[in-house]
């Protein structure tokens, strides 16, 4: 991460300097986030708010995008503070009748009678089923 954040965006063949921002997603970063994780994992979110927005990260020209299924109410406030935060967006599971419209826009005959995530939409729209084994597994 570092040598991405680090690099100069010089083009090899071109030598010209590319001026955008460097975008950097850091997917299911419950550690970073929660109130306790200090106590939990040490400097880990202080060290990440620095490269995000401290001294060090003022003169990086980087956004983060930052994934996590920790509830909105257990997010640090170091975080989540106005200024350093642009936005929280919290996805919520679709009600039953936006599932089944979702369904037919996506030519499915499928039918729910609960509230679904757009995870479990696309298995059905696979023909495949999610059943809690299999939300169990890790890796690829």
């Amino acid at each position: 991460m570092t040598e991405v954040l680090l690099s100069s965006g010089e083009k090899e063949d071109t030598r010209e300097t590319d001026k955008r921002s460097k975008l950097i997603l850091l997917e299911d970063a419950d550690e970073f986030v929660t109130e306790d994780a200090k106590e939990r994992i040490g400097q880990s979110l202080s060290r990440f708010l620095n490269i995000a927005d401290g001294i060090i990260g003022q003169g990086l020209d980087v956004l983060f995008i930052v994934t996590t299924n920790t509830q909105l109410k257990k997010i640090h406030p170091a975080f989540a503070r106005d200024g350093r935060c642009g936005a929280i967006i919290e996805f919520n599971k679709l009600a039953q009748e936006q599932s089944t419209g979702w369904l037919n826009k996506h030519e499915s005959d499928e039918k729910f009678d609960r509230e679904m995530t757009i995870a479990s939409l696309y298995a059905a729209l696979n023909r495949k089923k999610i059943s809690s084994k299999d939300k169990m597994k890790i890796g690829f």
